[in-house]
């Protein structure tokens, strides 16, 4: 095989697949001027609403809340759901409040980033068909960022509900934003196979 062929095979398994990154998925409202994931769901009730992940080309979200009186609510700050809960915070959690998710590719969750996580408080995350996860604000990487790393990646296949919502004897929490990978389709882990075998077979031929 020539050095040429061997160059195209590269070029043809690149050009068909991109390798997947660790992305983030901004939640909190950027306004008018730079909108987000998050400002498309602005104002979405328990009716499912499907956008495009605007800072993840190729991956879609569905998401709702779980109640005909609780919407939604992308704000500058942070993401969150206004009800007619007495005393609820507009732009934040409250217990009672529940944001129900699921993206259209298997994904890898990473990274939860969230705001006003004071002590005390604790949110949950609940992958359908799983345990509850609770999340309290001694296991947040630093209480100042309010950012959560899971210690290993957590697999979530396409199609599957996500739940968010915290505690009974939380405070209000707030989202700015979720970190994580979507999972490389079986044909595009071949591909990508197939290019590191011929990554190390021109390799063989320069050092020729």
């Amino acid at each position: 095989m020539s050095l040429q062929r061997v160059s195209a095979i590269i070029f043809c398994a690149w050009s068909l697949v991109s390798p997947s990154f660790a992305d983030f998925i901004v939640l909190m409202g950027g306004g008018s001027g730079s909108p987000t994931t998050g400002d498309q769901f602005e104002g979405v009730a328990n009716e499912w609403a499907t956008h495009p992940v605007l800072e993840i080309p190729g991956l879609q979200m569905s998401a709702r809340t779980t109640d005909a009186t609780h919407t939604l609510n992308a704000n500058k700050d942070e993401f969150g759901i206004n009800s007619d809960i007495v005393g609820e915070n507009y732009e934040a959690f409250d217990y009672g409040e529940v944001m129900e998710l699921y993206f259209d590719k298997d994904v890898e969750l990473s990274l939860l980033d969230f705001n006003r996580f004071e002590s005390g408080d604790c949110f949950v995350l609940e992958v359908e068909g799983s345990d509850p996860l609770e999340i309290e604000n001694q296991n947040l990487s630093s209480g100042i960022n309010d950012t959560y790393n899971f210690a290993k990646a957590l697999r979530v296949s396409a199609g599957t509900t996500i739940r968010f919502y915290v505690r009974s004897d939380s405070g209000a929490v707030g989202m700015d934003g979720i970190g994580l990978q979507v999972v490389p389709e079986p044909m595009a882990a071949t591909l990508i196979s197939l290019t590191g075998i011929s990554l190390l077979v021109v390799r063989r031929f320069s050092g020729r």
